[in-house]
């Protein structure tokens, strides 16, 4: 979908508006100045000056029919902006939907609750939760509050909440492999750092670096190395610890963290779902658009699967998929990857095609050791 045109009626529209403005304003000020005249003709002569109130009318109804023509030209300019946007957007996408009856209201209310208190919109969450007679744990309902008062607290350089959190719950996240404690610690030291506080970056370093040495060793060994370059960190090789990556790194991994502990996927899966829609919808509507109506009709109510493959893009890569190096198809759940006494994986038609039958031994594609239908065993990605 290209925007081009659009684009180049709203640029026209920023063109007309300026002039507009312009028209206005130099005609205003060719009234003002007429009156003007007026006024000191009166206080001059003492006697109503005819032909300075005559042509102070004209450029009255001259300066009326400049500003309304520019006007006019504005509000040209919009309707066709207007008429490139239908023109590119579908205004009807109902055409590329089943149909059915979405099942499970309840779940998709909770769904769309939680992502208001995950943005913290706290009134439009409890107005949707009234409306929809559904109930949020209050302990659920506090931890949202909590962490969103940490990443608020985060893009304003303060670290304190942050940390509380990150100590309170330091159990679960060494349990999970997690680096975020560490990477609070990192920016308070590194925040020292660029401020030219050296006795105290190393003194932070005594007290808090200890714990992570087993893991992190050589992250403090380079933290550390920053400290002989505290003045001139902009032009070292340390001049990295200055970004302010480092700060939305550890505002992205803490929300991360407190939504896996409060059982929640990383993303909100209405951001997601909406996301993936604006992408798949105008390719959806293209098909639609080729295809017959009785042809619509089979497609939608036969298949639970999209109609062509819609690549949404590497930030919806979720899952892996496995390619058969036999028949070069991708596992579905009706052709699933499955593992030979080897370990080599082919799918499970391919196997059937090799074996001819479930107690024939056959041998791997990839290696001389044989097997049977019932020596292989199904993989899960």
């Amino acid at each position: 979908m290209s925007l081009d045109s659009i684009v180049k009626e709203y640029d026209r529209i920023k063109k007309r508006k300026r002039q507009s403005r312009q028209t206005a304003d130099s005609a205003l000020a060719d009234i003002e100045r007429a009156l003007t005249r007026c006024k000191n003709e009166t206080s001059a002569t003492g006697a109503v000056p005819l032909d300075a109130i005559q042509d102070a009318i004209k450029k009255i109804d001259s300066s009326a029919t400049s500003i309304k023509k520019a006007n006019k030209e504005v509000t040209s300019a919009l309707n066709k902006c207007g008429k490139s946007i239908d023109k590119i957007f579908e205004a009807n996408i109902s055409k590329v939907g089943t149909g059915g009856t979405f099942q499970g209201g309840e779940s998709l209310c909770k769904e769309i609750t939680d992502h208001f208190l995950r943005q913290g919109r706290w009134s439009i969450g409890e107005t949707f939760m009234k409306e929809s007679e559904i109930d949020i744990n209050a302990d659920r309902m506090t931890a949202f509050q909590e962490i969103h008062t940490i990443l608020h607290a985060i893009e304003q350089r303060d670290l304190q909440p942050a940390l509380r959190w990150a100590t309170r719950n330091s159990e679960k996240l060494a349990s999970v492999g997690s680096r975020l404690e560490f990477l609070l610690h990192r920016l308070v030291f590194v925040t020292h750092v660029v401020n030219g506080e050296r006795l105290l970056a190393v003194q932070y370093a005594k007290d808090h670096f200890a714990l992570f040495a087993g893991t992190e060793m050589n992250e403090i060994q380079r933290l550390l190395g920053s400290i002989v370059y505290i003045k001139r960190l902009s032009s070292s090789k340390y001049a990295y610890y200055k970004s302010h990556s480092l700060w939305k790194d550890a505002a992205d991994l803490c929300a991360a963290e407190s939504a896996r502990f409060m059982g929640l996927p990383k993303h909100s899966p209405m951001s997601i779902c909406v996301n993936a829609g604006c992408v798949a919808a105008p390719k959806l509507l293209k098909v639609m658009s080729v295809l017959s109506a009785s042809k619509k009709d089979e497609l939608m109510a036969s298949s639970q699967e999209m109609p062509v493959e819609i690549d949404l893009g590497n930030d919806h890569l979720y899952h892996s998929v496995f390619c058969c190096p036999v028949s070069r198809e991708a596992a579905s759940t009706s052709n699933p990857p499955m593992r030979l006494p080897c370990g080599h994986v082919i799918c499970h038609d391919s196997i059937r095609r090799i074996a001819k039958g479930v107690r024939r031994r056959f041998k791997c594609p990839y290696c001389p050791m044989e097997s049977t239908l019932n020596d292989v065993q199904k993989l899960r990605f």
